[in-house]
């Protein structure tokens, strides 16, 4: 039989199949898959219970062992471009092979192409990264174009497979003192000495970064300059955390003071930013937050471990409605997150920079804000809402609240509670009752001491001034007085009363006084005629 249009090759066999030329390989594959070309029905036609699948399988098989052979055999006379060319044939018909890829990599590596030699390479990793050969391998071919640090890089993990290699140990020391020379670090182009220096670095070319931490080329380098820092640092590279989480917690472990990029327009460098961007942008911080890769979750590790303990605590929450796949419970967790990081004082308007921290900072709002705050009481999940329940409220406020018209009037009734705000307002007005008729009384006074003066009232007269006003800013006041207000203010009125209630005592004093004066000095004057 001849399958092949193009060729005259005949085939009686199997074995006939196995051992085609190179050249018509590929063309035999592709009439394999093809139900009505003849090689298929050719098959059919021996065996009804033709696996084609199966078959492509062995043949594929045999053709692997019989290019790495003859490869091997080129390899050994050093004929490496003619085992590069048997080695792209085998490629391309049987794809994702570690061993072509080794082979042919070692071939180019010998001619040469080494960085094509290193693509090869990086793709037998890619197949199998357990493979301890092919680290050593790469790290050589690293080592000719002078990237040391990604040959520490591989030297390192070829040490993780044979830690008491001595080649490799005296290798691992050779490249670190190829990258770290005069306490100086390498990095890229330009050398550093600071470790400010290296965090800034590394932060702008990450790969590069990943490529040191796992190398242990940073932490060499912190050996020297920050031995408690490199000891941090060694443990993060340790971790079974991602590549991106480690470089980001190494940067943020090395630099504290280095801004946390958000996005491409925005950064932090304080929790209070933190707490502004939640509220303007709640889905996306809150995502990143969620995101144990992310820069935020890691700054905030790292730099705000205190923050981080208690907004961990509803992270984890947030994990297990992820599990339950519950993401409008997540949403609900934001004004939560928010009021961890800001504490008493917040800033609830989203671009705003207005600031609460008490329930009476809301009952005396501007009226520009009062329209804000009803729309926020409406919505469960808001900041204001949750934030006044951490408050010392009216128990029944929610209940009120709810089945009320939702106007101002009603959330500030409710707030303090019906029965509370029906007596205040009682109080309020004996208050004001009580203070008009004192102002009467110490206006009439005054005038009193006017017409009459007595020495020594000037103090009396300040004292009922400071009292009249203090009445008119408690009686004028929207909100309740506290304890210690009016406590102050009735010290002072106790005062100024009883120096009110001396008033008529000094003036009969001042009259009898001058009586005895005038009836002694005409007795005296007398006695003294009689003498005469």
């Amino acid at each position: 039989m001849k399958p092949f249009a193009d060729s005259d090759l005949e085939v009686s066999s199997i074995e006939d199949l196995f051992n085609i030329p190179d050249n018509l390989k590929e063309n035999a594959l592709e009439h394999l898959e093809i139900k009505n070309s003849i090689l298929y029905l050719w098959f059919f036609a021996k065996d009804k219970d033709f696996n084609v699948t199966k078959f492509k399988e062995q043949i594929k098989k045999k053709w692997l062992e019989s290019f790495l052979k003859r490869a091997e055999e080129k390899i050994s006379s050093k004929k490496f471009e003619e085992a590069i060319i048997l080695l792209d044939i085998a490629l391309k018909l049987i794809k994702d092979n570690k061993t072509l890829y080794k082979k042919r990599g070692y071939c180019k590596e010998q001619i040469g192409k080494i960085k094509e030699a290193i693509m090869d390479y990086t793709h037998a990793i890619d197949l199998d990264t357990k493979d301890s050969d092919l680290y050593p391998m790469r790290c050589e071919a690293y080592c000719k174009i002078k990237k040391y640090a990604d040959a520490a890089g591989d030297c390192k993990r070829a040490l993780g497979f044979n830690p008491r290699n001595l080649e490799l140990s005296k290798k691992m020391e050779f490249l670190f003192n190829k990258i770290i020379i005069d306490n100086k670090i390498k990095f890229g182009d330009k050398a550093f000495s600071t470790i400010e220096e290296l965090s800034h670095a590394i932060d702008s070319d990450r790969p590069i970064g990943i490529n040191y931490l796992s190398s242990g080329i940073i932490e060499k380098w912190l050996t020297i300059i920050s031995p408690p820092k490199a000891k941090e640092i060694a443990a993060i590279s340790a971790s079974d955390l991602t590549d991106e989480s480690k470089i980001s917690k190494t940067i943020f472990k090395l630099n504290p003071s280095i801004p946390c990029m958000i996005d491409s327009t925005n950064s932090i460098s304080s929790v209070k930013e933190l707490c502004d961007l939640l509220r303007d942008q709640p889905t996306q911080i809150f995502e990143q937050l969620t995101n144990k890769n992310s820069d935020l979750y890691n700054w905030l590790e790292i730099v705000h471990n205190d923050y981080f303990k208690k907004v961990k605590v509803i992270l984890d929450k947030a994990d297990k409605n992820l599990f339950l796949n519950n993401t409008k419970s997540n949403q609900e967790l934001i004004p939560d997150i928010y009021l961890t990081l800001c504490g008493d004082k917040i800033k609830p308007f989203p671009g705003e920079d207005y600031e609460i921290s008490e329930v009476d900072d809301i009952l005396n709002i501007h009226n520009n804000y009062k329209s804000k705050v009803l729309k926020q009481l409406k919505d469960k999940n808001s900041i204001i809402y949750k934030w006044l329940f951490t408050k010392n409220i009216h128990q029944n406020f929610k209940q009120d609240w709810e089945s009320s018209s939702k106007t101002w009037q009603d959330f500030c009734d409710h707030l303090m509670g019906k029965q509370y705000v029906e007596e205040f307002r009682k109080k309020r007005g004996n208050l004001r009752e009580w203070g008009i008729a004192c102002i009467i009384l110490i206006l009439v006074i005054m005038l009193i001491i006017k017409v009459d003066p007595i020495p020594g009232y000037e103090f009396f007269i300040l004292l009922n001034l400071l009292v009249i006003i203090w009445l008119i800013k408690l009686m004028i006041s929207r909100k309740n007085s506290s304890e210690r207000e009016l406590f102050v203010v009735f010290i002072l009125g106790l005062v100024a009363t009883c120096g009110i209630a001396l008033l008529p005592l000094s003036i009969f004093w001042r009259k009898y006084k001058g009586l005895r004066i005038y009836k002694s000095s005409f007795i005296d004057s007398n006695i003294l005629s009689e003498r005469v």
